[in-house]
């Protein structure tokens, strides 16, 4: 719903203090809000490069139109605002890979770099860690970070020592109704948190 993908069945979402309630997910992402999707949603029969083309040229040329990979010199800043996202996700030596020929973890981190093309500084994220195996999860972490400064992320995610390690905030549902929400510390030593997602911890446990 926050992204425009759903319609509301009460209520509004404000953004910015403008109401965006049923405006679209094109016209959400125009002003500057985007979501990564749990499921790679990739062109996997382009390259890095051209799945990154797409949300930029979205950003600066508005809705979908059939020619939008067309007449690509017309467009102002186009490369360095490819090579930019990439290398913000550590791509740049994958920059020509078809999509299909890239590990699950680089497809994880392609992912991500859309949402950043599109210009958003609002940043949605969809269990962002799903999937990967430690190593992968560690440079995913990394990355989530290093593009914080300046923007806001809201991450749906399981890892919970990941969300320890970078969540300012963290609100914790058990059953569809939010049990807690605090910081990273309150909710860490929050009872009813630990019984239903940590474990029980014994508090003569040394840590």
């Amino acid at each position: 719903m926050l992204a425009g993908e759903l319609a509301t069945t009460r209520g509004q979402v404000f953004f910015r203090g403008q109401d965006i309630t049923g405006i679209g997910v094109t016209a959400v992402c125009q002003m500057g809000m985007s979501k990564s999707y749990q499921i790679n949603q990739l062109f996997e029969s382009l390259t890095v490069r051209q799945n990154t083309m797409i949300p930029v040229l979205a950003r600066s040329r508005g809705k979908y139109r059939v020619d939008m990979l067309r007449g690509l010199h017309h467009a102002a800043g186009l490369d360095e605002q490819v090579n930019a996202a990439i290398e913000l996700v550590g791509l740049t030596h994958q920059a020509d890979t078809l999509v299909s020929e890239l590990p699950y973890g680089e497809k994880r981190r392609l992912e991500i770099g859309l949402a950043l093309a599109t210009g958003a500084n609002v940043l949605l994220f969809d269990e962002p860690l799903a999937g990967l195996g430690p190593e992968e999860r560690m440079h995913v972490v990394a990355l989530l970070k290093s593009i914080r400064k300046g923007r806001s992320m809201v991450i749906v995610e399981h890892d919970m020592d990941a969300m320890f390690e970078l969540a300012e905030r963290i609100t914790v549902l058990y059953e569809g109704r939010k049990l807690a929400e605090g910081t990273p510390d309150e909710i860490r030593m929050n009872p009813a948190v630990q019984a239903a997602y940590l474990g029980g911890m014994d508090e003569h446990e040394p840590a």
